[in-house]
C-alpha cells in the first residue's frame, strides 16, 4: 500500500520587512520557505491522527507546516529510527527511555445485525467467538444458528490491533470471513442476521447494532475512563531534543480542545 501524505499549512505570521531582514527579499510571487515538521503515522491511526493534526493547524500561531505520512504498522518503528521524521504517532507503547506523550484514545467496536437480540457481549465471549471456541449464537443469548465471524486479513492495518487487543495472543479462527475494507465489513454485517464484525470507533457503523462490552458502551467517555475494554492508546513519540512545534502539538492534543476533536470524530451519532 502506498503511503498517504497530507499537508496542513498555517499562515505565515512574520511581516514582510522581517522576512527581508532574516532571509533577504525575494522576487515577486516567490513564496518564503515554511519550516516543516514531519510525522509518521501508523496506518491504523491515520483518521485520528489526521483529525488532530488538522485541528492543531487551525489554532497554532507558529506558522509552521506539519506533513504526515501514513506507514504500515510493521514499518513505522524502522522509519522513525532511520531519522526521517520529527515524530511518530503509534499505538504500541514507546520505550520508557524515550520521550513520548499519550495524546488520545481510539477503540474497537463490535457490531451485529439489527435483528440479532444480542445487545451486550463479554470480553471472554468476544475472544472465544473469534478464536473459534464459541460458535453458536444460542450460547451468547442470540438467535438460533451458527455465528458468522467477519474479520480483516493480515494485510489490513486493523488486523494487528485486533490481534493485540481482542485476541491477546490467540489465533483468529480459520472460519472467519475476511473483509477487504471497513465499508465491506459494515455492509456484510448489515446483510447477515448471523454476523458479528468489528470496526474502529472512527468508522461509521451504519445499519448495524453496536454491542456494549461488559455492559459498557463503545464511546469516548468509556475510552477515557478505561471502562471500555477494547481501547487503544494513541502515543506521540519523538527523539530528544523535542522540537517546540511537536511539544506544542502534544500539549494541545492532550487539552480539552484536542480531546473534543477525537470525541467528535469517534461519535456514532
Amino acid at each position: 500500500m502506498e503511503p498517504k501524505v497530507g499537508k496542513f499549512r498555517r499562515g505565515i505570521l512574520f511581516p514582510f520587512l522581517a522576512i527581508c531582514v532574516l532571509s533577504g527579499c525575494r522576487e515577486a510571487g516567490e513564496q518564503p520557505e515554511i519550516p516543516r515538521s514531519t510525522v509518521a503515522v501508523a496506518e491504523s491511526l491515520e483518521p485520528a491522527a489526521s483529525a488532530l493534526l488538522e485541528g492543531f493547524s487551525g489554532i497554532s500561531p507558529q506558522g509552521k507546516t506539519f506533513e504526515f505520512t501514513a506507514i504500515a504498522e510493521e514499518d513505522i518503528t524502522a522509519a522513525f529510527e532511520a531519522g526521517g521524521f520529527s515524530a511518530i504517532i503509534q499505538w504500541e507503547e514507546p520505550p520508557a527511555n524515550e520521550w513520548s506523550a499519550l495524546i488520545g484514545w481510539t477503540g474497537i467496536l463490535l457490531a451485529v445485525h439489527p435483528d440479532n437480540p444480542v445487545r451486550n457481549i463479554s470480553t471472554s465471549q468476544a475472544r472465544t467467538i473469534y478464536t473459534g471456541s464459541l460458535r453458536r449464537w444460542e450460547e451468547a443469548g442470540g438467535l438460533s444458528g451458527e455465528i458468522h465471524a467477519y474479520a480483516y486479513g493480515v494485510g489490513s492495518p486493523w488486523a494487528a490491533l485486533f490481534e493485540g487487543v481482542i485476541l491477546t495472543g490467540g489465533r483468529l479462527t480459520a472460519g472467519a470471513i475476511i473483509m477487504p475494507s471497513s465499508e465491506a465489513m459494515t455492509a456484510a454485517v448489515a446483510g447477515d442476521p448471523h454476523s458479528i464484525g468489528y470496526l474502529m470507533l472512527y468508522h461509521k457503523a451504519r445499519g448495524v447494532r453496536i454491542l456494549t462490552v461488559d455492559a459498557v458502551a463503545a464511546d469516548y467517555p468509556g475510552l477515557l475512563s478505561g471502562a471500555y475494554t477494547f481501547r487503544i492508546p494513541i502515543f506521540l513519540r519523538a527523539r530528544e531534543p523535542v522540537s517546540a512545534d511537536v511539544l506544542s502539538f502534544a500539549g494541545w492534543a492532550q487539552s480539552v480542545s484536542g480531546q473534543t476533536v477525537l470525541m467528535k470524530l469517534q461519535s456514532q451519532e
